[in-house]
């Protein structure tokens, strides 16, 4: 019923991996939990391209859960599939 909730990260599946698309990836994973996930503090996003060569990114988020002041981090990986 919300179609501007979460990321739109998956939109970028059949992207060309750049740096540009790396950097959007970041961005829309970042604005997305400061958007829709006020629970928790936002401390840092990053993406490890140590995989890209079999088309996966790692995104690295590391958060502080507000209530609890409790710091934990979750990793999801993102598997690219370049068109061909």
């Amino acid at each position: 019923m919300r179609p501007d909730f979460g990321s739109g990260i998956h939109d970028l599946v059949f992207a060309s991996m750049s740096t540009a698309m790396i950097g959007l990836l970041e961005s829309n994973v970042r604005e997305a939990l400061t958007t829709w996930e006020p629970r928790i503090e936002l401390l840092k996003v990053e993406v490890s391209t140590d995989e890209a060569h079999i088309g996966k990114l790692k995104v690295n988020i590391d958060y502080r859960v507000r209530e609890t002041n409790r710091e934990d981090n979750l990793v999801y990986p993102f598997y690219v599939r370049e068109g061909r």
